[in-house]
């Protein structure tokens, strides 16, 4: 995590603030990241972004790294106030058992979201707070464009008032990028997806963020 944070370069920030789940404040220990580092910055729409949240699952912590560059400013070496000290992991609360098709990805004010045909869970379920709900999951696809539509679908089956925006397809570095995301607006909740296939990759990675207000 440490590391990590150490080597940031190429964002526009002022510092970075490293902390612990019990210095969060947001919730019980169990349900925030073990530790957790963001960008401080004056609070323009337009700064860069960062946040990296290390999680304890029953097997292998998990390293989430966020980021965007957003900013006109020129890049510096940002200033680091590590509070976190080396806290004791908090107790898992993930859930780690493997999921295919047909499981639940996520659930978000009682409706309920799941893997589409041909993909698979490829880390556990993160509840990564965004509003009064979130989480995080990485799954692997057969088919990039036919698990975003099946997402979009189910999503708009469970929650017709729902706007979808995407998908939208581009190209960086040889890599395939399908984006496209979902949202219940006036209290409602909503996901994210972003699908990456690269040259040789044998699947298409997925990461999907869910929401709610």
């Amino acid at each position: 995590m440490r590391a990590w944070v150490g080597r940031i370069d190429g964002l526009a920030l002022d510092g970075i603030d490293v902390r612990s789940a019990a210095e969060v404040g947001s919730g019980p220990v169990d349900y925030q990241p073990w530790i957790q580092a963001s960008a401080v910055h004056g609070g323009s729409v337009e700064d860069d972004f960062l946040e990296l949240q290390l999680w304890v699952t029953g097997t292998d912590p998990i390293l989430l790294v966020s980021a965007d560059r957003a900013s006109d400013l020129p890049p510096g070496a940002p200033a680091i106030t590590d509070r976190a000290g080396r806290p004791p992991a908090p107790r898992s609360i993930v859930d780690d058992r493997e999921r295919t098709a047909g499981d639940e990805l996520f659930g978000e004010q009682g409706d309920v979201i799941h893997l589409p045909a041909g993909t698979r869970s490829l880390m556990p379920v993160l509840p990564t707070r965004s509003g009064t709900g979130g989480s995080t999951s990485v799954i692997a696809a057969e088919d990039a464009d036919a698990a975003v539509q099946a997402l979009l679908a189910e999503a708009q089956a469970v929650g017709e008032e729902g706007a979808v925006t995407g998908p939208e397809v581009t190209v960086r570095d040889g890599a395939r990028i399908v984006t496209a995301s979902f949202v219940i607006t006036a209290g409602g909740w909503g996901f994210a997806v972003v699908a990456v296939r690269a040259p040789g990759d044998p699947y298409a990675t997925l990461y999907v963020t869910s929401s709610a207000d």
